[in-house]
């Protein structure tokens, strides 16, 4: 329904204005279930099963940001599902996760659901972000979807 080349390029642009460059912009890719997943995937596998299309967006940290910037990598997915109600239930399961090696948050807006999440692909080497950095993100990206659910 949506234009997911636009929208992934938009947030492409969002995140090379902050401290990480563009690495992979891939549309029709999936929500991995991986970093939703609980004890219990009922709600999980009924949301996933709702999704209409999908796009990942990863970036890379830009050396001068840290020494270790090669071990770290930003992976944003966007999704589209079948109503509000299924983007929200992947909101709350992306606020319930709990997590110690990465950084992640998501953000609804209508039938779209985004994932991000920043992390060290390397053990022993700590995630150069935060919760509370990576959610610098949301308004940005808030806009971006607000923005092309209006044109839609």
């Amino acid at each position: 329904t949506f234009d997911f080349k636009k929208i992934s390029m938009e947030i492409g642009d969002l995140i090379s204005a902050d401290k990480y460059q563009p690495a992979d912009i891939s549309i029709a890719s999936d929500l991995p279930s991986y970093w939703l997943e609980s004890a219990d995937n009922t709600l999980l596998t009924k949301a996933l099963s709702s999704v209409k299309a999908g796009a990942s967006i990863h970036g890379r940290l830009r050396p001068k940001e840290d020494p270790s910037y090669e071990s770290h990598i930003l992976m944003i997915f966007l999704v589209e599902v079948e109503d509000e109600s299924t983007a929200q239930t992947l909101l709350e399961l992306s606020q319930k996760k709990k997590h110690t090696d990465y950084s992640m948050i998501g953000i609804a807006q209508d039938r779209l659901f985004c994932l991000v999440v920043a992390r060290s692909f390397v053990q022993g080497v700590k995630s150069f972000e935060t919760p509370e950095s990576t959610a610098r993100f949301s308004k940005g990206i808030k806009d971006i979807l607000s923005k092309n659910l209006k044109a839609n």
